[in-house]
């Protein structure tokens, strides 16, 4: 069990290997280790529970310090941006901001307090999705029960799903093509947007 004693007794190469799977593990493990030595030393190696106290670790930044808090603790203080929502948020124009802090701070000050517990869990895992594999979020969109708005939306934000679809291949082509000429809600316009391409974006 990976606690903070035991954890700060592994060597690092070891501690290495449980992560080897995320992203910049080799920092993260240098992190982890930092983290605990501080915990031990000045918290009696109990994790804190206010964002300054997490923020105050090594590798720990508003974004990880609220889910903690969220996930661990069950307090909801604030919401967790990381670059995928920031770079979302300001294409649908919810805010207008230069990083991920400002998004913060500008999503809180119109987002129903409630809600803000679920926007990481939807957006994050929406955002690197629709980057890396945007043919699996494409079929998503063409099969789920508002597919036309859902094309909207990952148009929005810069998914050139012509472009995704016909890389594809014909089914999918086919399937896009069907959803975008259905006639909506029985008052025969065609999807304004069936011709557009999108920004082309692709951060």
């Amino acid at each position: 069990m990976l606690i903070t004693h035991t954890t700060h007794t592994h060597r690092l190469s070891e501690l290495n290997s449980y992560i080897a799977s995320v992203g910049f593990h080799n920092n993260k493990t240098k992190f982890i280790k930092s983290a605990c030595k501080k915990l031990l030393e000045e918290n009696d190696g109990k994790v804190p529970n206010t964002v300054e106290g997490l923020c105050a670790l090594s590798g720990v930044g508003p974004k990880m310090a609220y889910i903690v808090l969220s996930v661990a603790f069950g307090i909801v203080d604030g919401i967790g941006i990381d670059t995928h929502m920031h770079r979302m948020f300001n294409k649908l124009g919810w805010v207008k901001s230069k990083n991920p802090e400002e998004t913060r701070l500008q999503l809180e000050s119109w987002l129903p307090r409630e809600d803000w517990k679920d926007v990481n869990l939807i957006w994050v895992g929406f955002g690197q999705e629709s980057q890396q594999q945007a043919p699996k979020t494409l079929r998503k969109v063409l099969a789920c029960s508002q597919p036309r708005e859902a094309l909207r939306l990952v148009k929005r934000l810069g998914m050139d799903v012509h472009k995704v679809a016909k890389k594809e291949g014909d089914e999918l082509v086919f399937k896009l093509k069907d959803v975008m000429t259905r006639k909506e809600g029985g008052d025969g316009d065609e999807d304004e947007d069936e011709d557009e391409d999108s920004d082309g974006d692709e951060d």
